[in-house]
């Protein structure tokens, strides 16, 4: 089931950006640190990694047709608030706390997963 260092084979992550070398394609930083948070939970046996993949189909199927994929660690991130509400691993003022002081500090997704922060001229 895990490949290197405990990761999923990209085989067992649903719809995954990849390259043609199968490896994952990340557009910006927050987007690899979405994909390790999420992994590292998994790591520490907070979720399956089939309870993963489902809540992270969930929020795919949610999306629609009408996603191009352009917006898919946006719905990862989704399904990782989620999942770890759900888990009760941390209470929803608690997960919003922490995701607007990332994205601040970081440059991550803003206003609810609505792009990228626009740089100031």
């Amino acid at each position: 089931m895990s490949g290197a260092a405990g990761v999923p084979p990209v085989r067992d992550i649903p719809l995954v950006p990849t390259n043609a070398d199968q490896e994952i394609v990340f557009n910006f930083p927050w987007e690899a640190k979405a994909f390790a948070l999420v992994v590292h939970l998994f790591q520490q046996g907070h979720y399956t990694w089939a309870e993963w993949t489902e809540q992270l189909s969930d929020e795919i199927k949610a999306a629609g047709a009408e996603d191009d994929g352009s917006k898919y660690y946006l719905l990862w991130l989704s399904a990782a608030e989620k999942l770890v509400a759900k888990k009760a691993l941390a209470g929803a003022g608690e997960i919003r706390g922490r995701k607007v002081a990332l994205e601040m500090a970081q440059g991550g997704p803003v206003e609810h997963g609505k792009g990228e922060k626009k740089k100031k001229k």
